[in-house]
């Protein structure tokens, strides 16, 4: 029987060895960029290489590399399609199940939904429906886990907007003032912090209430009305 020396030439290969250098080359290359077109191209490269009867293996580790880097390309698209799929399902289902909220004549919810800031009354526990501070939220039971309620509405006086510097100003001192009554205990002594929604300009002609509201650091039940903390 005839030994092949190392570096040999298979006798029973069939594909060129500068043909698969070629090819592995190539499907590294392809399994980079991030496009699905490349990745099937990665793959069909790469697999004819991997798969040849071919005794000389230092084409086959380039291969292995471009499965590996093309693999992981589509796992993680894969993975980020879900959890665009998963937000976007979440938006649709708490849009059907959050209507409009709406109020009882004694200004208490008669049902949970989505609302303005300018609509919250005292007593009103709620999300925001985005970034914190945005002026679209969620009203929400106190019983349902929730991160802010509104603790004091500040109606500030009539006449020409005075501008954002006095707004904030007496929002600021308004909402101090009313801390105390409402959670029982001072300001320097709570865990509690408060924020408030502003009127804007081209709101004030509309209406000048303040939104006093108090925050917690995570989704919690109950109110803080009397809560001493």
């Amino acid at each position: 029987m005839t030994s092949l020396g190392p570096g040999a030439p298979d006798p029973w290969s069939t594909t060129d060895p500068a043909e698969s250098r070629r090819q592995a080359s190539w499907a590294l290359a392809l399994a980079v960029l991030p496009l699905v077109a490349t990745q099937v191209a990665a793959f069909v490269l790469a697999a004819l290489v991997v798969t040849e009867r071919d005794r000389q293996p230092r084409r086959k580790p380039v291969a292995w590399t471009a499965l590996a880097v093309a693999t992981a390309w589509v796992v993680a698209g894969g993975a980020a399609l879900v959890v665009l799929l998963a937000s976007l399902s979440s938006d649709d289902d708490r849009a059907v199940i959050e209507p409009s909220a709406t109020w009882n004549e004694d200004g208490s919810l008669d049902r949970p939904g989505r609302a303005g800031a300018d609509d919250l009354r005292v007593g009103d526990c709620f999300d925001f429906d985005g970034p914190t501070g945005s002026r679209k939220v969620v009203v929400l039971p106190c019983s349902s886990p929730h991160t802010a309620e509104v603790h004091h509405v500040l109606t500030l006086p009539d006449g020409d907007y005075p501008g954002q510097e006095d707004v904030v100003r007496r929002a600021r001192a308004g909402c101090h003032l009313a801390f105390e009554p409402w959670v029982g205990i001072p300001y320097a002594d709570s865990d509690l912090t408060y924020d408030f929604h502003l009127p804007s300009e081209a709101s004030w002609p509309q209406g000048h209430d303040v939104q006093c509201y108090l925050t917690t650091y995570g989704p919690e039940t109950g109110s803080t009305q009397g809560s001493a903390r």
